[in-house]
């Protein structure tokens, strides 16, 4: 059975099944997660042929649709009273219901690869609202006791040590008693990688093995890591609803200001969904941002980005916080900038009246022995 990565036409969480035999136990097996987690009131699960084989389909009802009907997972966690940045249950809960209420499908071989992805989603939040960092895209400083400092390539793993402990010593100021320097990106791809190792310790020793041995060689970055472990849902053409957002999710903001945008490291933000409303501050855990807060940061980038004498274009931060602060007190101003940024982001390399917002959202790809689709791409420079 070849299981498609897209599916026209279908929303919500899509299982995949030889039989009839087969999808009926699997729609069984979703029954059960939806009483275990108490969210059997808000969803409905169909089964239905497709080819050759059968689809279980799990969406949500009425009472999600009737106060929600463009799929605002931000709207959805308030109307619900879900604390999912604080709460694995509720974050659980939240998970499975955005899912659900997505437009575009999130497709799974089995029950067992959507239950490592809400464990993977879990991790990934505790993690994240953990995280505390310096920004220094150029730093290569990791824990000496799991990280090796390679001139050519940056950090590697040291043989014989714990991928899971040496990113969450790398991420996370209480167990190593400091912040280290990183960029967005690499930090947005340390927290994906955390959810995924210690579901593969739970599930695949066998390929948590295999990255552990990748990383003692060459860490995978930029493309290689989004195409080996990461699922990119959406497009321009089918964009996810500029407030539908999945806890666990990593999600890219564009800055969409020509001039402030050539700032190394500002040409936008990768961040990570904590559920709740909430998206993590990799510089102050403390704070989390807002889909506002975000939008309006990004915004006074602009503001922030100075010529020194040098002829070097710096971002100036202290002057985006005052400008922050100005907007975040005069109403008209606020809407003005929200209607502006609140929009889906141009092409890359364009610059016209686009806002910041992407079209996609990405998740961890599958990870059972039997139906992982994870692959160790090396191919992208």
């Amino acid at each position: 059975m070849i299981i498609p990565e897209k599916l026209e036409n279908k929303t919500g969480v899509v299982l995949f099944s030889r039989s009839l035999h087969e999808a009926k136990h699997e729609a069984s097996q979703l029954e059960l997660i939806c009483h275990d987690i108490s969210v059997s009131q808000y969803t409905d699960i169909s089964v239905e042929k497709y080819a050759d084989d059968f689809l279980v389909n799990l969406t949500v009802n009425e009472l999600i649709w009737e106060s929600n009907p463009e799929c605002d997972t931000i709207q959805m966690g308030r109307d619900l009273s879900l604390d999912s940045e604080h709460s694995r249950r509720d974050c659980l809960i939240e998970a499975l219901l955005s899912m659900a209420i997505s437009p575009i499908a999130y497709i799974f071989p089995n029950h067992q690869e959507l239950l490592s992805n809400l464990r993977m989603r879990q991790d990934i939040v505790a993690t994240a609202k953990r995280t505390e960092l310096l920004f220094d895209g150029d730093s290569s400083e990791r824990p000496k006791q799991f990280w090796l400092d390679d001139a050519d390539i940056g950090p590697v793993l040291r043989k014989d040590s714990s991928l899971i402990d040496a990113l969450e010593h790398a991420l996370c100021p209480d167990l190593s008693g400091r912040r280290y320097g990183f960029s967005c990106q690499r930090a947005s791809e340390y927290l994906m990688l955390t959810g995924l190792t210690k579901e593969l310790k739970r599930s695949n020793n066998s390929l948590l093995s295999k990255i552990e041995q990748q990383w003692c060689q060459a860490p995978l970055k930029r493309d290689n890591f989004l195409h080996s472990f990461l699922f990119e849902r959406g497009s321009v053409h089918q964009p996810f609803p500029v407030r539908f957002y999945v806890p666990g999710s990593r999600i890219w903001f564009k800055n969409p200001d020509n001039y402030s945008s050539d700032v190394g490291g500002f040409e936008g933000s990768w961040v990570v969904y904590l559920g709740s409303g909430k998206f993590v501050n990799l510089w102050d855990r403390a704070k989390p941002y807002t889909l506002e807060s975000k939008c309006i940061e990004i915004y006074h980038w602009r503001d922030g980005a100075i010529r020194q004498d040098s002829g070097a274009l710096v971002m100036n931060e202290d002057i985006v916080q005052e400008r922050v602060l100005k907007t975040l007190a005069a109403p008209e101003e606020y809407d003005r900038i929200l209607k502006r940024m609140m929009r889906y982001r141009d092409p890359t390399g364009v610059y016209a009246d686009g806002g910041c917002i992407d079209s996609t959202r990405d998740s961890l790809r599958w990870v059972q022995p039997d139906t992982t689709n994870i692959q160790i791409c090396t191919s992208y420079t």
